[in-house]
């Protein structure tokens, strides 16, 4: 074993997570794996020595999962995990290929910068490399910059699985943009965050506060995800261990007394109110939709131990797939994954929005 291979060793895993648009249950449980095991995940696959891919990565998704493994440097390793795969199989594969990085990885020679992914950018997002130059154009200021065309994801850490943003980019700034989900044609499951109305729908029982967990566990996702992309990991660990204990049927006191520590937490950050104030995201800036999470997330955790029957007809989310292009326009690209995490896209059977 090379020196890299024992410092890798030492390090421990750095794992890279892709997510599908039907593999949320997988990658919860790999997520909650992941923070016991107290590893550290790579923003981006030149830091990564784990891949792991959560949930079916068909046609372009399965491309591009390709296109990031040969990026990544040796020892590397890489699991699959199946939509319905629970919490002790996500262990076993954890542990399976934990112990194949400790003896080296699989040994594949890693391959250069790949079309379409590679290079790092400023918050966590990695930027296109190996994209050609498309002209150049005026920008804000009147400066000649590079009009460079950018597809955002589908494989980027903490980002909407399957999402792809292909973005005109001038400078920093994204010109236009158009916005489709990959990997969405073979959904295997019904959408996870919508299990106890498929329940409802078939004739169970289901308790009104059995879906308010399930509601809250979803805002608290994309409350981590947003956390995460602005730059604050332990605020976005806090937010997933919250999230996982409501999806663990925890008492609805106890996880009332947590929140309420958390969310001061947020409330009271000066420097998230300074980053997210004033990007606009339709409704309302990115700021609002967080502090919203938050309102709604309260309102759940008052509900939960509701044991009157649920409807089998959740009320319609609505789609944030359409609004993105006119909201991503004009924005930094810094801001643009900050919009994202925002309105946190549902990608499950969503193929072909752009």
């Amino acid at each position: 074993m090379g020196l890299s291979g024992r410092l890798a060793r030492w390090a421990g895993p750095r794992p890279l997570l892709v997510a599908t648009p039907y593999g949320t249950r997988p990658r919860l449980h790999a997520e909650a794996e992941i923070a016991r095991r107290r590893w550290h995940p790579a923003a981006a696959p030149a830091a990564a020595s784990l891949l792991v891919v959560c949930g079916l990565a068909t046609g372009e998704l399965a491309t591009a999962v390709a296109e990031v493994w040969e990026s990544m440097p040796d020892p590397r390793t890489r699991t699959d995990l199946p939509p319905d795969a629970g919490p002790t199989e996500v262990s076993h594969a954890l542990d399976e290929v934990a112990a194949r990085l400790a003896g080296g990885g699989m040994g594949v020679s890693g391959g250069g910068a790949m079309a379409g992914y590679g290079g790092d950018h400023g918050g966590g997002m990695e930027m296109p490399g190996g994209i050609g130059m498309a002209g150049r154009g005026e920008d804000r200021d009147g400066l000649r910059l590079e009009v460079l065309h950018v597809p955002l994801g589908p494989v980027l850490a903490d980002w909407p699985g399957g999402l792809v943003v292909d973005a005109t980019v001038q400078g920093d700034v994204v010109q236009e943009a158009a916005v489709r989900v990959v990997g969405a044609d073979l959904g295997a499951d019904e959408p996870f965050w919508d299990e106890p109305w498929h329940k409802a729908q078939s004739g169970e029982r289901v308790p009104r506060g059995a879906a308010e967990r399930r509601g809250a566990a979803e805002r608290l996702d994309g409350m981590g995800r947003l956390l995460a992309v602005a730059g604050w990991p332990a605020a976005a660990r806090a937010a997933r261990t919250l999230r996982d204990r409501m999806l663990m049927d925890r008492p609805a006191a106890g996880l009332a007394a947590e929140f309420a520590r958390f969310e001061r937490r947020v409330r009271g950050s000066r420097a998230l109110r300074w980053m997210l104030r004033g990007i606009d995201a339709g409704q309302d800036d990115v700021l609002g939709y967080a502090l919203r999470s938050l309102d709604v997330v309260g309102a759940a955790l008052d509900r939960m131990d509701d044991d009157t029957p649920l409807p089998a007809n959740r009320p319609d989310p609505g789609s944030t797939h359409d609004r993105l292009p006119a909201l991503l326009a004009g924005a930094e690209l810094a801001a643009a994954r900050l919009i994202v995490a925002a309105l946190d896209p549902r990608t499950e059977a969503a193929g072909g929005h752009g």
